[in-house]
């Protein structure tokens, strides 16, 4: 066997530990290149420290370039130098080793039941669930869930599901429109997520359809729920409703046979007397909560529209607020447009 200097024990020391620097690092790679007889003295020193820490052994092989694109890039860097003692490499293998021993027995003993890693009473944090999306981005997208419920996204849609789905529950979030066909289960409630509006399922097939900032939601069999904050409406097979997102408004859809040859004519009424006459009619309690604005004088015609269309018109016509509070939808104004 070949004797070697007590500094090239060192730096393979170093560099066994995982502390070597890149230049460091060729300096080993040099002298294993040296010769055979120096690459089986690199493999005894490699087996001595792997037997001392309890790790396996790796094999170097040749990563010269490696070093040198390593080198290359912190050659701007001041590097730190490390002096070593003149020791025998067995003595500092064991040194390391005894180090690493006493560190371990004193984390044992400052927190005996505790593991290692662990602050006090806190508990691991939960990783968020993940969630399932679907997006319908050029074409009609028909989607079966886990729960055997088909929907059928409409083009540029988008369905996001957690993915515990169908475990304790069923929430969707959609985003644009789409038609769904549910298999009812009273212990995981079906809940399909609008903005702010959720749909809730009571064993149904039903369509949900937005345009700009309305959303229209039609009932082909069974029933719905529709919950906005503190108002609930409950559809059936055959009805219709919309929320409009901004002003958070629900209501429903006259029937087709309610809508036929329905005209209204005002030609300067009050808006006080407008509001009565389409209160009576939709049975929607509409106030006026500024009295300034209840003679103004609203010259309109209006022919089978919903009361939300109508509304609308007025408001952008006498230039007034309309805002849905709970049961009753309120008129602000300052004065006569």
């Amino acid at each position: 066997m070949v004797t070697h200097n007590n500094d090239i024990e060192a730096l393979i020391a170093v560099f066994l530990s995982g502390e070597a620097t890149p230049d460091q690092a060729m300096q080993v790679q040099d002298f294993i290149d040296e010769s055979e007889e120096n690459k089986s003295y690199f493999k005894e020193l490699e087996n001595t420290y792997s037997i001392t820490h309890g790790i396996s052994t790796f094999d170097i092989k040749n990563k010269r370039s490696v070093w040198k694109k390593v080198n290359a890039e912190s050659k701007n860097e001041k590097t730190k130098i490390v002096k070593f003692s003149p020791r025998k490499f067995v003595f500092a293998a064991a040194s390391l080793l005894l180090f690493a021993m006493l560190t371990t027995m004193y984390l044992l003993m400052k927190s005996p039941t505790q593991p290692i890693g662990t602050a006090g009473n806190d508990k691991p944090k939960e990783k968020p669930l993940k969630k399932q999306a679907f997006f319908a981005q050029n074409s009609e997208k028909s989607i079966i869930l886990s729960d055997n419920s088909k929907v059928k996204l409409t083009k540029g849609s988008q369905l996001t599901l957690a993915d515990d789905f169908n475990k304790k529950n069923r929430l969707l979030n959609l985003k644009g429109s789409a038609a769904f066909e549910v298999i009812h289960d009273e212990k995981k409630p079906f809940i399909v997520s609008v903005e702010k509006l959720k749909i809730f399922d009571i064993g149904t097939v039903f369509r949900v359809e937005s345009h700009s900032d309305t959303v229209k939601i039609v009932v082909d069999e069974g029933k719905v729920e529709l919950r906005l904050n503190n108002s609930v409406l409950k559809m059936s097979a055959g009805d219709s409703a919309f929320y409009v997102i901004k002003t958070d408004f629900i209501s429903r859809y006259e029937t087709k046979k309610q809508r036929k040859n329905k005209i209204f004519e005002f030609d300067g009424t009050s808006l006080k007397e407008v509001s009565q006459v389409l209160s009576e009619f939709f049975e929607q309690e509409i106030v006026i909560k500024n009295k300034e604005i209840e003679d103004c004088p609203l010259t309109v015609r209006f022919k089978n529209e919903d009361l939300i269309t109508i509304l609308d018109l007025i408001k952008e016509l006498m230039d007034i607020k309309v805002v849905k509070n709970n049961k009753v939808i309120e008129l602000y104004g300052k004065g006569c447009n």
